[in-house]
């Protein structure tokens, strides 16, 4: 059985996005794919910044903030987002859905690709917000 969600990482505009989307064609499977949930840098505040177009997943997202009731402030973005994993599979997929998420709160940016990016010095509240929200939109993404 294959798994329902499937993660990968890169850091070099689109690349491992493009690669999958192309590897997906190859493999006969990608049409099978509705969502692509792209999270990056989750640890440099404990304030989600959600970003889509897609106004039903921004929705769903503000909801499971409320839900929650995480001690955070909650950021909202309705901008297009040019590290949207989403966008290479235009063309290849027209059902792909797509949400970026990323924080704010702390002024650790400066810390970013540095030897002190390091597990040791990921605040764990930051951590904490942003799982407890992912984990809740990975359960309902199986409704939509």
């Amino acid at each position: 059985m294959r798994p329902r969600f499937r993660c990968c990482s890169e850091e070099c505009g689109l690349m491992g996005a493009r690669h999958y989307a192309r590897r997906r064609v190859v493999e006969g499977t990608h049409r099978h794919l509705k969502f692509i949930v792209n999270s990056d840098s989750l640890t440099y505040g404990p304030n989600l910044w959600t970003t889509t177009e897609d106004k039903e997943l921004m929705a769903l997202v503000k909801a499971i903030h409320a839900d929650l009731g995480l001690n955070t402030e909650p950021m909202y973005s309705a901008e297009p987002c040019w590290m949207n994993d989403a966008s290479c599979f235009e063309g290849i997929n027209s059902q792909v859905r797509g949400i970026n998420f990323n924080s704010r709160g702390h002024d650790t940016l400066a810390a970013n690709h540095t030897p002190d990016d390091t597990a040791d010095n990921v605040p764990r509240d930051c951590v904490e917000s942003s799982f407890a929200v992912l984990r809740e939109l990975a359960i309902r993404l199986q409704e939509l």
